[in-house]
C-alpha cells in the first residue's frame, strides 16, 4: 500500500540552528512560494529537511540533505 502524504513542511538549518521554517501546507507541486536569503560567510553546515504528515496523523522525515563547507572558520 502506498501512502500519499496530506501535508508537508520544510526547514533550513545553518550550523544546527533553525533559520527558516515553512508552514504546513497541502502537498502539491508548488505548495510553497518562498524566497529568502542567507549569509553563508561563516557557516560550517547547511541542512534542509522536509517533513510529511499523513492521514494516520504521523509525522515523519522523508528527505534530508546536509552539506559541510570545506573550511570552517576558526
Amino acid at each position: 500500500m502506498c501512502v500519499v502524504p496530506d501535508e508537508a513542511m520544510a526547514s533550513v538549518y545553518l550550523d544546527n540552528k533553525l533559520v527558516k521554517q515553512t508552514d504546513w501546507k497541502p502537498v502539491s507541486q508548488q505548495c510553497w512560494d518562498l524566497k529568502f536569503s542567507l549569509d553563508l560567510d561563516r557557516v560550517c553546515s547547511l541542512l534542509f529537511n522536509t517533513y510529511y504528515y499523513d492521514f494516520f496523523d504521523m509525522v515523519f522525515e522523508r528527505w534530508s540533505m546536509q552539506t559541510f563547507v570545506a573550511k570552517c572558520p576558526s
